[in-house]
């Protein structure tokens, strides 16, 4: 019997279909450009403007990005919020817990260009604002191509720059469609989708609440275990198919696994990875890491092997400074290839990424992790 062929997945790709068709539509363009000024005949003078308009496209997608995130932390502010961690791609910047003052750190999440993550104010009657705090970035692009759209006329006159701003419209509004129309991406749910399943109920809300509340702790160098046990519990009624929702369940796992409960951990990971809920990718890769280190950890190797996926080795490598990802690769190296010299390259990377890692009480679980990890590597050597 054929092997049934595996679907695909098409919300992975949604977007880099976007920056496709942002390239498209920009080179369009500049192709357009260059055909009127190539009539000039100065070649050099063509390749130029050639080098130079497609610069300006990843200047102005990059500028989006930050613009975007920008938008949050402005927004956020401006209705009760306070500062937690600002990220641009792996730039981190987070508020020391100690002297108050900014620190500037490394940190990269897979599927994402930036993140603000920010405290919010009490809730009223169950309610936080919520729709400016997730739609900023949306309204900051659109703000940014507004902006663009004005000296891209009055510089009619000077071609290169005029298309420059133009390009910056282009790609303002596409940032702004691809996060605020609602959509599920894979790896993580975009502004307007985040949006959406937080206002679909008041536990919905609330499960927000707390996911930046945890965020804004761990920021503060609390670790999961000593965190309040309430945060961590899914109400009654309330449906994991929710993403919102979904997160706390995810984070009641993370919580064994700080907890040193590794056989409750990996079965919490394996029923709520069973379960038909709204989680998102990025998630799902890291349950997946965590539950492959508790089975290590039991002795369960066959189990743990059967995990290491041709797709978790994709979020693996895509995420290969993230500390999870090494300590899940160092148990592998120890406890399921014993391989003591991979395993040492792996610890030396560990060890470079905790010095820029954001959060301390990260690397403090995932040191104890380490610890059990070495402890269960001799374990099984002396019994040989």
């Amino acid at each position: 019997m054929a092997e049934k062929r595996k679907k695909i997945d098409i919300r992975k790709y949604i977007g880099l279909l976007f920056f496709l068709c942002i390239g498209g539509v920009c080179g369009w363009f500049i192709g357009y450009y260059l055909g009127e000024t190539a009539a000039d005949g100065d070649l050099w003078q063509t390749l130029l403007s050639f080098a130079v308009l497609f610069c300006g496209m990843y200047v102005m997608i990059y500028a989006q990005i930050i613009i975007h995130e920008a938008g949050h932390l402005v927004f956020g502010l401006l209705t009760g919020y306070r500062f937690s961690l600002f990220r641009i791609f792996s730039l981190t910047f987070l508020r020391d817990s100690d002297s108050g003052k900014i620190k500037v750190r490394r940190m990269q999440l897979a599927g994402t260009g930036g993140q603000c993550l920010l405290v919010p104010p009490e809730p009223v009657d169950g309610k936080i604002p919520f729709a400016l705090y997730h739609l900023g970035g949306v309204l900051m692009n659109l703000i940014a191509a507004a902006v663009f759209f004005p000296l891209y006329l009055v510089t009619s006159s000077i071609p290169l720059l005029s298309l420059f701003f133009l390009i910056g419209v282009i790609v303002g509004i596409a940032y702004a469609m691809m996060n605020g129309i609602p959509m599920r991406l894979g790896a993580v749910d975009n502004d307007g989708y985040n949006l959406y399943a937080q206002s679909k109920s008041l536990d919905a809300m609330e499960a927000t609440r707390i996911q930046l509340l945890v965020a804004e702790a761990t920021a503060r160098g609390i670790r999961l275990r000593d965190m309040p046990a309430a945060w961590f519990v899914v109400p009654n009624g309330a449906s994991l198919e929710n993403s919102m929702i979904a997160v706390i369940a995810v984070l009641a796992c993370n919580r064994l696994l700080d907890e040193g409960k590794y056989a409750e951990a990996e079965e919490a990971i394996r029923e709520l990875c069973a379960k038909q809920t709204g989680m998102v990718g990025v998630h799902r890769s890291l349950l997946h890491c965590d539950r492959m280190t508790c089975l290590l950890l039991l002795g369960q190797k066959s189990k743990a092997e059967a995990l290491l996926t041709k797709e978790l080795k994709s979020f693996m490598k895509a995420m290969k400074t993230n500390p999870t990802i090494l300590r899940t690769q160092y148990a592998a190296a120890l406890l399921l290839n014993a391989d003591t010299a991979e395993a040492g390259v792996i610890r030396g990377r560990f060890e470079a990424c905790a010095k820029t890692h954001p959060f301390p009480s990260d690397i403090d679980s995932e040191r104890e992790l380490l610890a059990a990890i070495d402890a269960a590597a001799v374990s099984e050597h002396s019994e040989e």
